[in-house]
């Protein structure tokens, strides 16, 4: 869509980030939020929570009333929705699944059965893709070693036993400790530890193959072509994982079939992965929020 021909809007983006819910919804909120501000429009972050990483880079603020308010939370904020809709402000969700429905919700995946009630749209077409990921594609190459990361935060603490799993079976482990993780890790000869690494995407980019929960990570590496185990660490990367594990997407799901896997068997799954993560997500959901504004104003 044009962006020419959209007012220019003003928009909220509320999300959450803590230890426990991650830094998922943070890093792709910013990414939506890039993709609104280079179309001109004014963007706010709000952050629930109150919780940030230390890392995060300069909040978008506008403080002035806003046209939408897009929502990338986990709670059900009915009640706000209610409040927000009667002042006249436009309300769109991002996978939200609360009881009263915004205007629109975007999903990349509809992982709850009866769906609420509205307008919906879902597809793996909508994931968010964070551009530093995008840039690597052109530097993709394969230095050896299996990259681990499980989430900023790695709530069910599994880094640690996957990487030794890896590494006891032969495995150059790369084990990436997020800024929520709280694990500690023995050395090793096998294994090197990072944490937090600023050159995260050229990392993942440099892989020979990676072990993820299915959120953030494993969607950046399928963008980059690796193949992917997956361990998901919730009911909702359970479902997540098992749509793409039907696709043929991945190596393999669970902690108890991990296992090195063959040059050969790598390179099946590259070639004959079309799991449609192409890294275009922020640009179609833009396109949804301005398409809604213009019919809806």
């Amino acid at each position: 869509m044009s962006s020419s021909k959209v007012k220019k809007m003003n928009i909220q983006i509320h999300f959450e980030c803590s230890p426990k819910v991650g830094l998922g919804h943070y890093r792709r909120t910013l990414t939506l939020a890039k993709e609104m501000v280079s179309r001109e429009h004014s963007v706010e972050l709000i952050s629930l929570t109150g919780f940030l990483p230390e890392d995060a880079p300069i909040i978008y603020s506008n403080k002035v009333k806003p046209d939408v308010i897009v929502l990338d939370v986990t709670k059900d904020l009915s009640t706000e929705i209610m409040s927000w809709k009667k002042s006249g402000v436009h309300v769109l969700g991002l996978d939200y699944f609360g009881e009263l429905p915004p205007d629109l919700v975007v999903s990349v995946f509809e992982h709850k059965a009866p769906l609420p009630d509205g307008k919906r749209k879902s597809g793996f077409e909508y994931i968010l893709i964070r551009e530093d990921i995008r840039q690597e594609k052109k530097n993709i190459c394969d230095k050896g070693y299996v990259v681990v990361s499980l989430g900023g935060g790695d709530h069910l603490q599994q880094s640690v036993s996957v990487a030794e799993k890896l590494a006891n079976r032969g495995c150059q482990v790369v084990l990436i400790k997020g800024p929520l993780a709280c694990f500690e890790m023995a050395e090793h000869p096998q294994i090197t530890v990072l944490e937090s690494p600023s050159n995260f995407p050229q990392i993942l980019a440099q892989s020979s193959w990676g072990v993820t929960n299915a959120g953030g990570c494993l969607f950046e590496m399928l963008c980059l072509g690796k193949p992917v185990h997956v361990i998901p660490q919730t009911t909702q990367e359970d479902s997540i994982a098992e749509s793409f594990a039907r696709k043929g997407s991945l190596l393999g799901v669970g902690m108890s079939s991990l296992k090195s896997y063959s040059k050969l068997e790598q390179k099946r799954k590259s070639d004959l992965v079309d799991h449609g993560v192409d890294g275009k997500g922020a640009v179609r959901i833009a396109d949804e929020i301005e398409r809604f504004l213009s019919e809806h104003g």
